[in-house]
């Protein structure tokens, strides 16, 4: 099934799922504000009710302006929806978060900049998901000897992972 919102064209499928289990219970084992580095027609919504009904600080931040139509309708006193020119230079707020998620597209080298993402947050973020961990430079083991736990969803693609310095994963 596609949608389209305004010039992009979005495909539906249950691929575009296999983090919200996931992220469910990652939300539910931390506390403490939520970074999420790209919206999504699931994430943002499933992210945004959660912290609303549980009273914590959301932040998504989203490079696609198209996309940013939809996800603007999410704005609020404790959600904050933040459009990026670019990605490498985005500063996001110098506190400690319960949770990362980690699903953004800034282009070429795309996992190459989701594993920077995930490096230079780690030492104030108590946990880190990101989704599509199947894809060829997750794949060689190197960047996950980066942190101290690692927890590996693969029972569909595409794949999500957790990692933490911080606390251990229990899943």
């Amino acid at each position: 099934m596609r949608i389209k919102i305004n010039d992009t064209d979005l495909v539906l499928t249950k691929e575009y799922t296999t983090h919200i289990g996931v992220l469910i219970k990652m939300v539910l084992a931390s506390e403490g504000p939520i970074l999420e580095l790209g919206g999504g027609l699931f994430s943002t919504p499933l992210l945004h009710w959660m912290c609303e009904d549980n009273q914590r600080l959301l932040y998504t931040y989203e490079h696609n302006q198209d996309f940013m139509t939809f996800l603007e309708r999410f704005n609020s006193n404790s959600h904050h929806v933040i459009s990026v020119d670019n990605w490498e230079t985005v500063k996001f707020p110098e506190i400690h978060w319960g949770m990362v998620f980690i699903d953004h597209n800034p282009g070429r080298h795309h996992v190459q900049k989701r594993q920077d993402a995930a490096l230079k947050l780690k030492n104030n973020s108590d946990f880190i998901v990101i989704h599509d961990t199947e894809e060829r430079g997750f794949r060689d083991g190197v960047f996950w000897s980066n942190f101290k736990y690692l927890y590996h969803w693969r029972k569909a693609r595409p794949y999500v992972s957790v990692m933490s310095d911080l606390k251990e994963i229990k899943l």
